[in-house]
């Protein structure tokens, strides 16, 4: 899908580069000052007393505290994310300082790198108005430098680094970097290394092809997931490390608290009662939920034009054609040979070198 926008964008840039590159150049001036202003006009507010006793960054803290007195998260107490969320803010903690400044030049920085990110991937795809990728970007991570917790700040940047490196043409290693990500925090890493293992497999061009792309997939994430639970079973113990491979904890902690999306109190940041239009754009939780309403509709969009494109596309349409055909016979294959063994009906011709033919 992106390498069909690229080469439409490059077609452009080449006729007409210089558009292009004020472009660019224009969004990343845009980017900064923007940054400027909003570390200055926020700076305050990030370092409010309430953030660190009552607020989410103030629990990634303790969690820290918690660790280094022999506590372990998912075993002594409930941790809804994942073990490099707090082993990376531990790390940061212990290189920035172990005070608010340290936590907040930790959320800074990963500012700096998604929007980084961002500025990477437009570039990338060669967006023609750049400005609006950095823009909404901006809007998201910059009402407030200092993020709601640890995995907050951590995960956009892990899933970020994912999305540049497949508009690199690199789904398979985008992948990888979903599999870091979920031990962030273990959610959305899910949804988007399954769109990228999806993404891959339509590289291939038969069955076979398909089997062993997905057979070399599936080894590296496993091989990466392998790497990144020792790491945390050596850190944590297995016992607390594979706790926090599954979000059961923070399921069983809305539950408690009656936090629910649709029902409970937590329904009130998408359906708060006598709120006006600017709540849902004016607010860190409400606005994040009309971006993403905003991008989603996007995405539809790009989704139905890229499936247009490719049903005009005949050599796509041949191939997907081929899979079928070979996906139907060999099901009706086995399909025979199981009912000629289980004594259903006679033996298909050329049952007799698949597994389940009859003894």
């Amino acid at each position: 899908m992106l390498e069909d926008t690229k080469t439409m964008t490059d077609d452009r840039t080449a006729e007409n580069p210089r558009p292009q590159s004020r472009t660019m150049a224009i969004a990343t001036a845009l980017y900064v000052a923007l940054t400027i202003f909003g570390v200055y006009v926020f700076r305050k507010q990030d370092f409010a007393f309430p953030n660190f006793v009552f607020g989410d960054i103030g629990g990634s803290w303790r969690a820290v505290e918690l660790i280094r007195q022999g506590k372990l998260p998912g075993v002594d107490y409930a941790y809804q994310y994942g073990a490099f969320s707090i082993g990376l803010f531990d790390l940061g903690l212990r290189v920035l300082g172990d005070v608010p400044m340290g936590c907040w030049l930790f959320s800074l920085g990963c500012t700096v790198l998604l929007a980084g990110l961002a500025l990477r991937f437009a570039w990338l795809v060669q967006a023609t108005p750049a400005a609006w990728i950095l823009a909404s970007c901006w809007v998201i991570a910059s009402q407030r430098i200092l993020f709601l917790s640890s995995a907050h700040a951590i995960e956009p940047v892990t899933l970020a680094a994912a999305v540049v490196t497949a508009a690199a043409g690199r789904p398979d290693v985008a992948l990888l970097w979903c599999v870091v990500g979920w031990f962030v925090k273990p959610s959305m890493a899910l949804v988007l290394g399954a769109a990228f293992f999806c993404w891959k497999l339509l590289d291939a061009n038969d069955l076979r092809d398909v089997i062993r792309l997905a057979g070399k997939m599936t080894f590296r994430a496993g091989i990466t997931t392998a790497i990144c639970l020792a790491i945390s079973a050596a850190w944590l113990g297995p016992r607390s490390a594979f706790s926090m491979m599954i979000p059961n904890q923070g399921v069983e902690v809305y539950k408690a608290l009656n936090f629910g999306f649709f029902r409970g109190s937590g329904s009130q940041i998408w359906h708060l009662p006598g709120a006006s239009f600017g709540y849902y754009f004016g607010t860190v939780s409400a606005s994040w939920l009309s971006i993403n309403a905003g991008l989603l509709l996007l995405a539809v969009i790009v989704s139905v034009r890229w499936i247009v494109r490719k049903a005009r596309d005949h050599a796509f349409r041949d191939r997907l054609g081929e899979l079928l055909v070979i996906w139907s016979r060999r099901t009706r294959r086995l399909s025979a040979c199981s009912s000629a063994r289980h004594g259903h009906g006679p033996i298909m011709p050329g049952c007799s070198g698949w597994p389940c033919s009859p003894a």
